[in-house]
């Protein structure tokens, strides 16, 4: 399909033009055809697709629903696509429609930039609850849970620290592990540095 067709066809298939040149925010019903046209056609500047988050977000649709989040399908105003890419393959996968917000006129140069949005982490989710929580004490509950689950068949069913669990398990350990992170304070003092890249462990042990 040339570029000429591509561009005249792509507004009556998504009901916008994505090679906007006017930044507009907005929001649509996505089709799994929509979605599939925006991959076939819109999607040629644009990272590689990573099957580890293909992965995430199929796990999340599937045990959550399309949640809310804001994020945004993103476009250029060359109308290429610049966020979304790996949403759009899973609405295609899952054949759902959902709502989704839409901006148009997008620098492509944000793309390198612009900063991006930090990664969350585990220890973000437990400092929204709770500001106390150090790095320090979340690395040490990870320990202490894969310690907990042992090996192979004893490991099956174990809680390991995850993004959903990972408040949950913070509140029923905060107590133990800055007990047990005390209790090693004296020997990770700085006179002992052979241990220091086992510290995490030592906590978890002592918790």
């Amino acid at each position: 399909m040339t570029l000429e067709l591509v561009r005249s066809k792509a507004e009556e298939v998504l009901g916008f033009n994505p090679y906007s040149t006017e930044y507009n925010v907005f929001i649509v019903e996505m089709t799994p055809l929509m979605a599939q046209y925006i991959l076939d056609h819109l999607n040629n500047d644009n990272r590689k697709v990573v099957e580890s988050q293909l992965a995430a977000i199929r796990k999340s649709a599937g045990t959550h629903g399309w949640l809310w989040d804001g994020g945004a399908c993103i476009f250029t105003t060359k109308g290429n696509l610049l966020e979304f890419q790996h949403r759009l393959k899973i609405i295609v996968e899952r054949g759902d429609t959902v709502k989704t917000i839409i901006v148009t006129g997008v620098d492509p140069s944000v793309f390198h930039k612009a900063a991006p949005a930090k990664n969350r982490t585990v220890t973000d989710v437990i400092n929204k609850q709770d500001k106390t929580a150090t790095s320090d004490e979340v690395t040490t509950l990870r320990q202490l849970l894969k310690r907990r689950a042992g090996q192979d068949a004893q490991a099956k069913g174990a809680p390991t620290l995850t993004m959903t669990n990972a408040v949950e398990q913070w509140e029923i350990w905060k107590t133990y592990i800055r007990r047990g992170m005390n209790v090693t304070s004296d020997f990770f003092d700085g006179r002992v540095k052979q241990f220091s890249p086992w510290e995490r462990q030592f906590n978890a042990w002592a918790t």
